[in-house]
């Protein structure tokens, strides 16, 4: 017999059979018996033989082990091919060795890491490239992880939804390669994911320990089928109790949906036989009527199951709208028009010409009402924002310093704040009683082209065309959701339900997505 091991350990055994560097993840064999290091399979010392075990086809076929999983109760080892390093994958006990992506490209490079249920692997090619694959379709997603050394930490949540790095605590969406969350701009000095993958932990180099949810948010809800709308959706707003959606494309094509189930409740195709877009939309309290607004048209009202809707004003007007807000009741419009000169004009049911609010230079921009109805916000391609009074049409602030082409425009609820997105992907907020912009301009990938406050106005949503979907905190200016459809999306609208549990995207090529709009706990 060999030695003893020390007082309270069972087995002590050296990483021989060239393995190349020390440390690295340990694994158990199924039974307990072996020891399976990240460089080569050790034998756990049983007082008799003292050996170590290579498994078949290292240092022949396969030049290391890099990566070990146990699933259910089988131990799956992870390598690389000496001839083209081309990941492989053996079940421990069997050969041969087997590509590990059967499908498409095979996975080429160093293995990073692979996900517990095998569905996905992490690999870095040369300098700052890392890939995800999918194990199943063979496909591969590129991650922006700066690995110039070649040295970054990365590790997969056990559903493989997520993989996390100690690149800054850098969190990427395994399937589409979105960022989901950025700790710091610095390496952190450690990271590690709990067993259910709801919790991260961080630890920086300062000694300041964090933790974070980082998981995914998919869609809740996608509206789609056969009712689906063929257009962009400009338009969509839900009821007071947000248990319903209306929705308004480019085509004067309405629907109504169930925003708990995607049930589509009532459609309605060119509501007023004019094919004009429907800009904004709003549920009458009776909850039988939508009101819509045009800019040709004004406003249009559809009761639900009547073959046309009912125009409430501006039944005969030459194009006149650029850009349309519509009041909360449903029956006012404000739009920037030119036919006299640059100018915002507000009508409402019973007015023959309705209010001019003069004083932008340029005719086109971006207009909102405040939750009473009673203020306008306009911004306008003159770089200036301006807030009005709808009753007397009198400007109740001094203008403030705008984007160049500004996009869209919200107020919060109680009418303090207002927010402007602009097409140069920034989004900015400014208090209305001190003047100043409050937060940081957040910067997109693509031109911001909806905002929304919720009700609260502690969170504020903006979408944008590369087909994304942030929220911030408006008390901190951080980011607590990002949000992502399916390629293709370009998303054009957002709005909170009231309650703001919900949050909804209509997007160029027609579809709606409904996400849980909650910030993560």
């Amino acid at each position: 017999m060999g030695r003893r091991p020390g007082v309270g350990t069972l087995a002590r055994a050296r990483t021989g059979g060239g393995c190349k560097k020390e440390g690295g993840r340990v694994t158990f064999s199924p039974d307990g018996s072996r020891l399976l290091h990240e460089e080569v399979l050790v034998t756990i010392w049983d007082y008799r033989t003292e050996k170590q075990e290579i498994p078949p086809g290292v240092g022949t076929e396969v030049d290391a082990i890099r990566h070990t999983v146990q699933v259910s109760g089988a131990l799956y080892l992870y390598g690389s091919s000496t001839r083209d390093k081309t990941v492989l994958v053996q079940r421990y006990g069997e050969e041969p060795w087997a590509p590990a992506v059967r499908e498409g490209e095979p996975a080429r490079g160093k293995i990073g890491a692979v996900s517990p249920n095998r569905t996905r692997i992490a690999t870095r090619k040369v300098a700052n490239e890392v890939c995800v694959w999918d194990v199943g379709t063979g496909k591969a997603t590129p991650l922006a992880v700066d690995d110039a050394a070649g040295n970054v930490k990365m590790s997969f949540s056990p559903d493989g939804s997520y993989l996390a790095t100690n690149d800054g605590g850098r969190v990427f969406d395994s399937a589409t390669g979105q960022e989901l969350l950025a700790v710091s701009r610095l390496p952190m000095a450690d990271f590690v994911i709990s067993s259910d993958g709801s919790r991260m932990a961080t630890a920086h180099s300062s000694g300041e320990v964090s933790v974070w949810d980082p998981r995914p948010r998919r869609a809740v809800i996608r509206l789609d089928g056969p009712s689906r709308h063929q257009s962009p959706v400009r338009c969509l707003a839900f009821d007071r109790s947000g248990a319903r959606l209306v929705t308004g494309d480019d085509e004067e094509n309405a629907r109504i949906w169930d925003a708990t189930t995607g049930d589509n409740l009532h459609a309605q195709g060119e509501i007023n036989k004019s094919k004009v877009p429907l800009l904004g939309a709003v549920f009458h309290r009776d909850g039988t009527r939508v009101s819509f607004a045009t800019g040709k048209e004004g406003v249009l009202e559809w009761e639900y199951g009547r073959r046309q809707a009912t125009v409430r004003v501006d039944e005969v007007v030459s194009p006149m709208y650029s850009t349309v807000a519509l009041g909360p009741d449903g029956l006012t419009v404000a739009g920037f028009q030119g036919l006299k000169g640059p100018a915002v004009r507000v009508r409402g049911a019973g007015s023959d010409s309705g209010v001019f609010l003069k004083g932008h230079k340029e005719a086109t921009g971006a207009v909102a009402f405040s939750a009473d109805g009673s203020r306008i916000v306009t911004a306008s391609d003159d770089r200036t924002i301006r807030v009005w009074e709808v009753a007397s049409g009198r400007q109740l602030v001094a203008p403030l310093e705008g984007p160049a082409k500004p996009t869209a425009i919200a107020f919060d609820r109680d009418g303090h704040c207002v927010a402007v997105a602009s097409n140069d992907g920034a989004v900015r907020v400014w208090d209305l009683t001190t003047r100043k912009r409050i937060t940081m301009e957040w910067g997109q990938t693509g031109a911001v082209s909806g905002v929304a406050f919720s009700k609260s106005g502690e969170r504020l949503a903006a979408a944008t065309l590369d087909g994304t979907v942030r929220v911030w905190d408006t008390r901190t200016g951080l980011e607590t959701l990002a949000l992502r459809g399916e390629p293709g999306d370009a998303f054009v609208s957002v709005a909170f339900s009231p309650d703001g549990h919900r949050l909804a995207a209509g997007s160029g090529k027609g579809s709606v997505l409904i996400w849980d709009g909650r910030p993560k706990p």
